[in-house]
């Protein structure tokens, strides 16, 4: 970049020094992940090596306002020297601080840096920090684009080609991401990083011999990293190497024991799960389900459709029987948004939670402020419309996006006709997965959990049972070859009880 620009109009003239200009990178760097990312502490990474300015970091890790303190220090302190190459890309900090600092500006930072690179060229830490905000509003093709551009400029920083990497997994490129890869381990073949992206990359391709190997080398250069350890150790379960596979996750549980603790009957669930004898599908009757089991049984995988919210028996039944969703939001019969009553007595005195069908026009009259009280009646937790599917009889929840959503749920998107569009494509998705799944199991887990002693779901003015589940048991034996049951939460709450309910030795690792 030219030194020779003018920068009169945008900071007083008085120029920074290299180190005061980096310092000030770092704590825009600060700023973006305290306001995104919750990682204010990297303001003083650059400080660590310069014994020079002990005293400086010590006051900036024990100040309360670090990064106002940065600022301060910055504008009592300057010094003459030549002026930084860099020094148009650190000027725009300042005003990204003051953008970040207010709720939901993340549209505003992105605002901001795209004025920094008008003004000052195509810096690529401009670009990076550009990638990454697209990425947390959840545009991950203009994050790919802008990261894309950065590795051009820049292209031998092993930061720039490990974001490229991340972002072309993110973006379902796996074969984008595999070329990228083979390229950037050809610059840097000691990289961890880049083995690790590979690796990923070959796993999704369907590669899991040659993912296994990037693996190994991954943690050939960098033994001490857990998460490399623990993806390895999965990756052998899904393999069925339960030896090797156990090694590693109680390496991955060493080094991080809060993070990766594993019991030997979470362990061999594990297995069995990644390897595709269990089957194991949150079964409503809300969002509860899901991340009771995930903490419980200790295990991820890919959502399935019933994860996020409303189903009562009846409904899994008949996605079971027609296993398509076709929500419409020009046909108010096939969907619409719903108020709800938790806590709701019937006129025999009996609890349960119901949805009435409303209309967009009559929510945004209801809806005034996020700050309202009753809110939650009208918006999930997360600000997405109560979502009902008149066929199926269900409710979803954090999937169709009001106005009030983070960016980094809802991308950005709160056209319910956009929504519904995507809802479509993501839930039928899942269903496929749940069905390629099951067919393939040797046991079949419909897990259903209920805290609140609601006797049913109501739905306008028709009732559904929460506790019949019979029909959905012989639904699951007759659509599934394998040994299919529905479990109740209670039962299934720990990795032993779970595999107390499979045949002994049927499902032997």
């Amino acid at each position: 970049m030219s030194t020779d620009i003018r920068f009169e109009t945008v900071h007083p003239a008085t120029p920074f020094s290299a180190k005061k200009a980096q310092l000030l990178y770092r704590a825009g760097e600060a700023l973006f992940k305290k306001a995104l990312l919750n990682a204010s502490r990297q303001v003083i990474d650059t400080l660590r090596d310069d014994p020079s300015l002990a005293d400086l970091q010590s006051q900036l890790t024990n100040e309360r306002d670090p990064l106002g303190n940065i600022e301060r220090l910055l504008d009592e302190t300057p010094e003459d020297i030549a002026l930084h190459e860099d020094y148009a890309f650190f000027f725009f900090f300042n005003r990204l601080r003051r953008a970040l600092y207010r709720e939901g500006a993340l549209y505003e930072c992105i605002g901001i840096l795209k004025e920094a690179i008008s003004e000052c060229g195509q810096h690529p830490e401009s670009l990076y920090y550009l990638s990454l905000a697209h990425e947390r509003s959840g545009d991950i093709q203009k994050a790919l684009a802008a990261s894309l551009r950065a590795q051009t400029l820049r292209g031998d920083d092993p930061k720039y080609r490990s974001l490229v990497l991340r972002l072309l997994l993110k973006n379902g490129d796996a074969a984008g991401a595999h070329e990228a890869a083979q390229k950037a381990l050809s610059l840097d073949p000691r990289n961890a990083d880049f083995h690790f992206r590979f690796s990923l990359s070959c796993e999704r391709m369907g590669q899991l011999l040659e993912a296994t190997e990037e693996l190994r080398a991954a943690i050939a250069l960098e033994g001490d990293n857990p998460h490399y350890h623990h993806r390895l150790g999965n990756l052998l379960l899904k393999q069925r190497n339960l030896k090797d596979g156990a090694k590693h996750l109680h390496t991955a549980a060493e080094l991080a024991p809060h993070t990766y603790r594993i019991t030997k009957d979470e362990l061999r669930l594990r297995s069995l799960i990644l390897g595709g004898r269990i089957a194991v599908i949150a079964g409503g009757f809300r969002c509860h389900t899901i991340q009771k089991l995930s903490s419980a049984l200790k295990f991820n995988q890919p959502s399935m459709p019933f994860d996020w919210g409303f189903f009562p028996p009846h409904s899994i039944v008949s996605i079971l029987n027609n296993p398509t969703i076709n929500l419409s939001h020009a046909d108010a019969t096939l969907s619409s948004p719903c108020i709800k009553s938790e806590q709701y007595l019937d006129q025999n005195g009996e609890k349960g939670i119901r949805f009435q069908s409303s209309s967009y026009a009559d929510l945004a009259r209801l809806i005034k402020d996020r700050g309202q009280r009753d809110l939650n009646r009208y918006l999930d937790g997360s600000c997405a419309y109560y979502t009902l599917d008149a066929t199926h009889q269900y409710v979803l929840a954090h999937y169709n996006w009001h106005e009030f959503a983070n960016v980094a749920e809802s991308g950005g998107v709160h056209s319910p006709e956009e929504n519904i569009r995507r809802i479509n494509d993501k839930i039928n998705k899942r269903i496929r997965r749940m069905f390629d799944l099951c067919e393939c199991a040797e046991h079949v887990f419909f897990i259903t959990y209920e805290h609140q002693d609601y006797q049913y779901m109501m739905i306008d003015d028709t009732k559904y049972d929460l506790h019949n589940i019979a029909d959905l048991s012989a639904t699951l034996e007759s659509t599934f070859q394998a040994q299919s049951r529905v479990v109740r939460f209670s039962d299934a709450d720990s990795a032993g009880k779970l595999l107390s309910m499979v045949q002994p030795g049927s499902t032997r690792p």
